[in-house]
């Protein structure tokens, strides 16, 4: 609440044009929150995505891949536990985690999944819904082989980083065809 009642204080020019003239207090703003319906919080956020749509404001780099891309990853949001008692992380620490699943055409969340601060990214990504033939794209905490399978059963395909211990052993290597190098036009 500090954080945003400061952030709010910082921008009180910008305050001007809404008709506020001075920028709520920590206390006013935690009121406010407590108080108020999460039905608010919903319709705001579908009004605002049929306003903006799937519109990317800046410009994107362009695959010749004709699957859904997909981007995923997660990151653990600190609660306070005095005021969120059911999301125990720690001793002393409270804590959930979002699952977030973007969309890389629209930059938007195409599914958001929140679990127990505890849930680890992998354990959490099997819990979320993946579009047949789509490309996911996701950082090496997702490196978990039963995940993959699950993926690849599910006809998804893949980019994943490597863990740095990662062990293997090559069995065999084959030639690309002429014309199918790597090429830096195509990223």
């Amino acid at each position: 609440m500090r954080d945003i009642s400061n952030g709010l204080r910082s921008a009180t020019g910008n305050l001007n044009h809404l008709g506020i003239s001075k920028a709520p207090s920590k206390s006013t703003v935690s009121y406010q929150n407590k108080h108020r319906d999460w039905q608010l919080f919903r319709d705001y956020y579908y009004q605002m995505l049929k306003s903006l749509g799937q519109q990317a404001g800046f410009k994107q780099v362009r695959f010749r891949i004709k699957s859904k891309i997909l981007l995923l990853d997660s990151t653990t949001i600190s609660l306070c536990l005095s005021l969120f008692d059911w999301a125990t992380y720690k001793t002393q620490k409270g804590a959930i985690t979002r699952h977030t699943l973007l969309d890389y055409d629209g930059n938007l969340p195409a599914y958001v999944l929140v679990t127990d601060g505890k849930t680890a990214d992998n354990k959490g990504a099997y819990d979320i819904p993946l579009l047949k033939n789509s490309v996911i794209v996701a950082d090496r905490f997702y490196n978990d082989f039963s995940l993959l399978k699950v993926w690849d059963s599910s006809e998804v395909y893949f980019v994943v980083r490597h863990k740095e211990n990662l062990q293997f052993r090559t069995l065999e290597e084959n030639e690309l065809p002429d014309g199918r190098h790597y090429s830096p036009s195509l990223f």
